[in-house]
């Protein structure tokens, strides 16, 4: 017996996505359905496992199959960066103009609510060369008393990451990157002021 999952990611709540699964008997055959579907659960983000429990089919003379099992990924669903900060798209990069050392609100949304736990470490930055491309001056900044961390705002159904920028940078380009526990990064690029 085999069991597949699905090769892509797969948008969290997704509703109707299944494993197929297949049997076979080179002895006496296989008594009833060779072949059928499984519900995926893809409430929880992150690879997860399908399993097909033993015994599901069967041959001629009793025989039950062996457990067999898939995985899948699931993601978050991920609706982009929001003001202040713009988006990129492909290899057209907008870069957002932000005077170094200031604190930049990261906003984005996961489709409601999912826990304060949505990072998988803090947010880096790759400092890169600065090229040309659209360019946009941050217009909205947040305080910079305590430390950078993750918020949730519900009115907005926006998550709120306070970033530090180092006022070293000041001259130079870089990339945020936000990895989410879902194993998927997001990119955001900034163009440093004094």
């Amino acid at each position: 017996m085999t069991l597949s999952c699905p090769s892509g990611q797969i948008l969290q709540n997704t509703s109707g996505v299944v494993a197929t699964w297949t049997a076979t008997d080179g002895g006496s055959g296989v008594d009833g359905a060779v072949s059928g579907q499984i519900a995926l659960d893809t409430s929880q983000v992150g690879t997860r496992i399908a399993t097909l429990p033993a015994g599901s089919a069967r041959d001629r003379v009793g025989n039950g199959s062996a457990a067999v099992s898939c995985t899948y990924w699931v993601i978050y669903r991920w609706s982009g960066f929001f003001r202040p900060v713009d988006n990129s798209s492909g290899s057209n990069i907008v870069w957002n103009i932000v005077n170094a050392g200031r604190a930049v609100p990261i906003k984005f949304s996961l489709a409601g609510p999912q826990g304060m736990d949505i990072l998988s470490g803090t947010p880096k930055v790759v400092l890169v060369p600065c090229t040309n491309g659209a360019s946009d001056p941050i217009d909205e900044f947040a305080s910079t008393a305590g430390n950078s961390g993750v918020q949730y705002d519900p009115v907005a159904d926006q998550y709120i990451y306070v970033w530090k920028t180092d006022r070293t940078w000041a001259g130079y380009c870089g990339k945020l990157v936000v990895t989410l526990k879902d194993g998927t990064s997001h990119e955001a690029w900034f163009r440093f002021t004094r």
